[in-house]
């Protein structure tokens, strides 16, 4: 929004960041603060409701009020803060209208903003806003191009006009025109695939718009892929700037961006470190297809520069075990003198996967590696069972330190099941009351699946000598135990209690055992609660999953859920839209948040909203025209739970939902028999 700097706006643009969850102002008095004498009343109002975004939805008759207040500031927090609410401020839209055909306001750069943060609904105001993106003020041109692409249907005749105004954008003397435009286009999809393209093969005449348009073409991600031969030629650029764009944009749009892998293997060997760091980090985007280039990745390796070693490695994990070549080469910068290269190599190890077992078990010898070999096996997990009897072997041999014999535990744990040949040897560490093994033993024990260590965990729970037994070992009987209610009931408010514990890991392994108990851990649903502000996202993230197994029952903890759908990590807010779908019809109150959610720009935000939508209220008008394109996307993501749960979704839409049929039918043999299952529910049910 183009706005002066005012009071509140710090607060305002903070949200939700500064309003507690559990202790939200009352809309009701904030409004009649509108209303207030003093000015600075009524501009504290705005900025809080600005802050509450959706949850200050019934404000918004109040707000359309203060666009009359006598206070230009007033005005414009007003604006602020419909903006914030989003599509739930629908009913603004005639008062924002009137305001645009207002010759003399100076308003419209804010009220255009609003309009797009409404989206469709706005539509009512497409012919005021096209008078816009017609006008001479180029700044207010961009700001209606952006909001139209948001607010017209994607088969507008209309939209056209609203991505070649950006276009021209890219020219502009206004960096933040430029920036703005380059994001709208990325948003823009095929409409604006043919002037970006054009803006890439004019590289070599007007180098600015085209690296630019490379920009707006990453953004576009994996909707850009009729561009890749315009990227990979512009890959010979002499424009620094144009080649980091292009390579950027080819890994962004993914394995269809295979035919560029060779020029831009040829690259790692060329150009400066800047450009080789891009490259190696595209060819890992494009992943198994760069497959080609895993020789020069290798030689990559070995790079004077230590971020394009980095990047080499993380490349060679995500191209997977199509790059199992590398596996000398990525051992070998296990030892690095740069700790990030060091660890990049041992992910990428992991990733390759079982492929890398065999080397990895020869390397256990090296003393110098012997620790991070280690950890390397506990990330294979389960496909490095034939490594457990090594494993053994070495937990067994009195000159193994500490350190990595702890680590072998973990790494059983990991294995789980299938180290099965390791529970002797762990069930008489767990018995010997003078080892320093005992809570990584009972954590394998517990992953293993051994019910033989009850007898030995329900000893160990009065031991306060071990203080890390003392809270492994809660978890474990739970996990152990999970049909056991009276023993659940007895140890569960123990594994609680570790949701506070000072250390992450300790907090990430209480939440995780918790999930595993589904709603018998609802008990833990406050504490969960109140783990919603934790620092670390990845807490954050691991909380609300429990409040997703638990369901219905995590409804006490709403209100931070709510909070979390904006939280600035975008994992978090996946996991907020889950657990809110997993809530149901309790979390009524999610929905303007959701509809918010549902046009940032991030797709899988799109389609955890519309999930969760579906799941609160799968009859509520206008629904399908909301959550059916997301979903249908999410149908081609390659995880089988997802596009499990897209299909099942799409089938709770029913006939609705009809336009997702020709995307259902085409995995309708996917080779997930889950899948299979809920592809051919939802199209008896669509059908029907």
């Amino acid at each position: 929004m183009n706005r002066v700097v005012l009071l509140a706006l710090t607060l305002s643009l903070a949200w939700p960041a500064a309003t507690r969850a559990d202790d939200l102002p009352d809309i009701s008095e904030l409004v009649r603060e509108l209303r207030a004498i003093k000015v600075e009343r009524r501009l504290e109002a705005a900025a809080t409701l600005g802050s509450l975004g959706p949850l200050a939805a019934p404000a918004v008759r109040g707000l359309v009020s203060a666009l009359s207040d006598p206070s230009y500031a007033v005005q414009v927090e007003a604006l602020i803060a419909l903006e914030h609410i989003g599509p739930s401020a629908r009913g603004a839209v005639p008062a924002l209208i009137l305001i645009l055909k207002d010759d003399k306001s100076r308003l419209h750069g804010g009220v255009i903003d609003v309009l797009g943060g409404i989206g469709p609904d706005a539509r009512d105001a497409v012919p005021q806003l096209i008078e816009f993106l017609e006008g001479d003020d180029r700044g207010l041109a961009t700001s209606t191009a952006l909001a139209l692409l948001r607010v017209l249907p994607t088969k507008s005749t209309e939209r056209q006009k609203a991505v070649s105004v950006l276009v021209r954008a890219l020219k502009s003397d206004s960096a933040q025109n430029r920036s703005a435009a380059v994001a709208g286009l990325g948003r823009a999809g095929p409409l604006a695939l043919p002037a970006l393209v054009k803006l890439v093969a004019a590289h070599a005449t007007d180098a600015e718009s085209a690296w630019q348009a490379a920009a707006a073409l990453e953004g576009m991600g994996r909707h850009a892929d009729e561009a890749v031969p315009v990227l990979t030629a512009a890959l010979a650029s002499r424009n620094e700037n144009v080649v980091i764009h292009a390579a950027g944009a080819l890994g962004a749009i993914g394995s269809a961006a295979a035919p560029a892998v060779e020029p831009l293997d040829n690259l790692l060997a060329a150009g400066n470190a800047s450009v080789r760091t891009h490259v190696a980090s595209a060819l890992g985007d494009i992943g198994a297809p760069a497959k080609g280039a895993v020789g020069s990745l290798i030689r990559a390796l070995q790079d004077a520069d230590d971020a394009v070693r980095r990047e080499a490695a993380q490349s060679l994990g995500k191209i997977g075990p199509a790059a199992q070549d590398a596996i000398p080469n990525l051992l070998t910068a296990l030892s690095d003198e740069k700790s990030s290269v060091t660890l990049h190599a041992a992910w990428a190890l992991g990733r390759i996967g079982e492929a890398a077992v065999p080397k990895l078990i020869e390397t256990l010898s090296d003393s110098n590696r012997q620790h991070a070999v280690v950890v390397v096996l506990g990330d294979i997990g389960p496909p490095a069972k034939a490594a457990v009897e090594p494993l053994v072997k070495l937990l067994s041999d009195e000159k193994t330190s500490n350190e990595t014999s702890r680590e072998i535990t973990l790494t059983f744990a990991r294995i789980g099941p299938d180290a099965k040949a390791a529970i002797p040897v762990l069930l008489a560490i767990l018995g010997d009351e003078e080892s320093r093994l005992r809570a990584g033993a009972a954590w394998a024990l517990a992953k293993i699946g051994a019910t033989q260590a009850g007898e030995l965990l329900i000893k160990a729970l009065p031991n306060q000598d071990d203080a890390e037994l003392q809270i492994v070992a809660p978890m474990a009987l739970l996990l152990l135990n999970r049909e056991r209610d009276a023993l659940i009931r007895i140890v569960m408010p123990r594994v609680v209690v570790l949701l506070g514990h000072k250390s992450a890991a300790v907090r990430h392994e209480a939440a995780a055992t918790l999930a595993q108990l589904g709603p018998k851990a609802a008990l833990a649903v406050p504490d969960l609660a109140a783990g919603l502000e934790d620092s670390d996202p990845a807490i954050r993230s691991d909380f609300l999953a429990v409040l997703a197994a638990i369901g219905p029952d995590s409804v006490e903890a709403l209100p931070g859920i709510l909070k979390s759908l904006f939280d600035p990590v975008y994992s978090v807010r996946y996991s907020a839209s889950y657990a809110i779908g997993r809530i149901g019809r309790a979390a009524q109150a999610a929905i303007p948040l959701l509809e918010k959610n549902l046009q940032e720009r991030d797709e899988i935000l799109q389609m955890t909203s519309a999930w969760a939508l579906v799941h609160i209220d799968r009859r509520r008008a206008g629904l399908a025209a909301q959550c059916v394109g997301p979903l249908t996307l999410a149908l081609e993501l390659p995880d089988p739970r997802v596009r499990s749960e897209a299909a099942q979704a799409l089938g709770l839409l029913g006939p609705s939902a009809a336009s997702a049929v020709p995307a259902l039918k085409r995995i309708a043999d996917d080779p997930d028999e889950g899948v299979r299952k809920s592809v051919a529910d939802a199209l008896e049910k669509i059908e029907e």
